[in-house]
């Protein structure tokens, strides 16, 4: 069940940055959170315990996806938010990435917004680089320089969105539908 044109979603992808922003800054950190804007309702949930594998948050997103859907209180799918913290690696086209981001000891702590709509289909992501202070306590979260990230084409990709959407999809359309 996609968006249609007629539907405006609630919730922009600024509004939900902001509020990550604010709950990461007063708890000094965030839990990996999705939510989920439907024609009929919004849903939020957090993610308690997180798989260990790229492989197994997919399934995670997926079976989250496949549980709102079977679900059916939320309408119309209008679009979908992922938060998360995370590792960063800054690569270019003469420096392209040769190790993983939590392993590269130039990473960034980061803390990631992302959103997929659906009509249009587009993925879009908000970063904020996370700063600690010598003890580790979260002091300032900021924005990731926008004009380095176009002048290294950076591409907003979200395969664990795009998991939650086949399992929400896929769920979502019956037989009769």
């Amino acid at each position: 069940m996609l968006g249609d044109e007629t539907s405006k979603p609630r919730l922009s992808l600024e509004d939900v940055a902001q509020f990550a922003k604010t709950v990461t800054l007063e708890d000094g950190y965030h839990r990996p959170t999705v939510i989920v804007e439907g024609a009929l309702q919004v849903v939020a949930t957090q993610i308690e315990n997180v798989a260990p594998t790229h492989e197994g948050r997919a399934q995670q997103m997926f079976m989250l996806g496949a549980v709102l859907a079977e679900r059916s209180e939320l309408g119309v799918l209008q679009q979908v938010f992922f938060i998360t913290e995370a590792w960063m690696s800054i690569a270019t086209k003469e420096n392209p990435p040769r190790i993983l981001p939590s392993q590269d000891p130039q990473r960034k702590e980061i803390l990631a917004v992302s959103r997929m709509t659906f009509l249009p289909p587009q993925t879009e992501m908000v970063i904020y680089e996370m700063k600690r202070d010598s003890e580790g306590k979260l002091v300032s979260l900021e924005d990731i320089d926008r004009q380095l990230a176009s002048e290294n084409e950076m591409q907003a990709e979200s395969p664990l969105l795009e998991a939650f959407a086949i399992g929400f999809l896929g769920n979502a359309l019956k037989p009769n539908d």
